[in-house]
């Protein structure tokens, strides 16, 4: 104030306002004048200090959640977020830097609970089987991680990360995940019962006893509806279920998922509608499906997806189907339902059956194995191997690529070969794992499905011989 007088020493009228107001908040009423209210003076500075934020943290009085990963905190935090409802400005509850230790679980409904990051707080499960943090709906969960208590190997255990369900008939809308780290849930890493409009980014999940993530409607007037993970999410090492469980999803989306010792993703339930997995990645997934279709539904879209040395089998409970060129991932053979389009790129593998063996001498034609092709133009290989069973003395060998299911190889011993045939052998100790192959291109022009087979001929003057086949095809047109 002496600084303003002076300054102003020269307006008279300005100097004196100032010296005005510097009497009047140094008068014993002269705080009210910024709002501080000498009535409230007993009560608790730090509720005082409270009452002026927007968070309030469970380990301020009253409730002193420790933190320190000996005492018990499930009161406490209890207590606070219990609070937070129901301020009259309602609050959102702020989690120290610490490791709490929780045996039941946190009601967090109707919150905006925010951690100071995943690496600084843990909410620590006992070994009790419950959900460590339940929600209603209307819930924001930022920054903090979940260690739910499981040992790592056994089965059968109830107890969830974070369960989001209600009692019906509402449902548990608006719910978002971010930035959350959860670790050995008995169960679940996050559980999503009925209703939705919910986001989960930035997950980290890692070692569940049974799913990564579960999105669960019971039918289809009460989806799992409208739910996005994205922001490379991490859900892996669930040996015993999936890494994403859907039941009955509307409106689902899943971009940039990252997985790894799972069972991947299934889909199941009779009501699945729009759901779109795109640009995710899998290794090491129990099984051979990336994607395991058991239900039914409409719209499922596939784009730039990773999984080398996976598949996905076509179902025909399943409608608008588009699976994009940029898979890495096979097509297994067998029909292609007419709801299916397989965009320019997508890849169709067969795989021939069990090792065939066959004694008999001077020539004979098999089919080893073939595919459906829906209509386009596809580059087509395949793959034959002979491999002696018996003492086979092998004359010749060889295969052809084909749309008849009764055409014939026409090898001769010297081979003889028409242009889309190939010798396979004869056989010796030096070309035993050699896998010739054969490439040709295709139209499919019937506008239907159209089945494609790979066959061979063998011909052999003793012993006895085993052959094996396989083939790939991709759309390039």
């Amino acid at each position: 104030m002496t600084g303003l007088i002076k300054r102003y020493a020269t307006r008279p009228e300005v100097a004196a306002a100032v010296l005005g107001l510097s009497s009047a908040l140094a008068a014993p009423a002269g705080a009210g004048m910024i709002g501080f209210d000498a009535t409230l003076a007993p009560v608790s500075s730090t509720l005082q200090k409270r009452a002026a934020l927007d968070y309030w943290t469970p380990s301020d009085y009253p409730w002193l959640a420790k933190f320190d990963g000996v005492t018990d905190d499930t009161a406490a935090i209890a207590a606070c977020a219990t609070a937070c409802r129901a301020a009259a400005v309602k609050k959102g509850m702020r989690l120290p830097m610490g490791r709490a230790v929780v045996s039941a679980s946190l009601d967090l409904s109707g919150l905006v609970v925010d951690g100071p990051g995943e690496d600084k707080c843990v909410l620590q499960a006992t070994a009790a089987q419950f959900d460590v943090v339940t929600t209603t709906g209307e819930t924001d969960l930022f920054g903090f991680t979940i260690f739910g208590g499981w040992d790592g190997a056994t089965a059968g255990q109830a107890g969830d990360g974070i369960a989001v369900k209600a009692v019906a008939p509402a449902f548990p809308y608006n719910v978002h995940i971010d930035g959350i780290r959860l670790l050995n849930c008995k169960r679940r890493g996050i559980y999503i019962e009925r209703g939705g409009y919910a986001s989960i980014t930035r997950v980290r999940c890692n070692a569940s006893g049974l799913h990564g993530l579960e999105l669960y409607g019971p039918d289809a007037a009460n989806a799992a509806t409208t739910v996005k993970v994205d922001q490379s999410c991490i859900f892996s090492d669930t040996p015993n279920g999936r890494s994403v469980k859907i039941t009955n999803g509307v409106n689902i989306t899943i971009d940039t998922l990252i997985s790894e010792n799972t069972g991947g993703i299934e889909l199941l339930g009779l009501s699945n509608r729009n759901i779109a997995i795109t640009n995710s990645y899998q290794e090491n997934t129990v099984g051979t499906e990336w994607v395991t279709l058991t239900g039914s539904g409409v719209g499922l879209r596939m784009y730039g997806n990773y999984g080398v040395g996976y598949r996905i089998t076509p179902s025909a409970n399943w409608d608008r189907v588009v699976i994009g060129g940029d898979n890495t991932f096979d097509i297994a053979s067998g029909a292609i339902p007419a709801g299916w389009k397989l965009l320019r790129g997508t890849s169709i593998q067969i795989v021939g059956g069990a090792e065939t063996t066959t004694a008999t001498l001077g020539g004979v034609n098999f089919t080893a194995c073939q595919c459906t092709l829906p209509p386009g133009i596809w580059m087509i290989q395949g793959t034959m191997q002979t491999i002696n069973s018996a003492g086979a003395t092998l004359v010749s060998a060889g295969f052809r690529l084909t749309n008849s299911p009764a055409a014939n190889v026409v090898a001769t011993t010297g081979g003889g070969f028409i242009s889309d045939e190939i010798l396979v052998g004869p056989y010796s100790a030096a070309n035993a794992a050699s896998r010739p192959s054969l490439t040709v291109i295709y139209e499919n022009t019937t506008g239907a499905n159209e089945t494609f087979y790979m066959r061979g001929f063998i011909n052999i003057s003793a012993g006895t011989i085993a052959y094996k086949g396989a083939m790939r095809a991709v759309r390039i047109g």
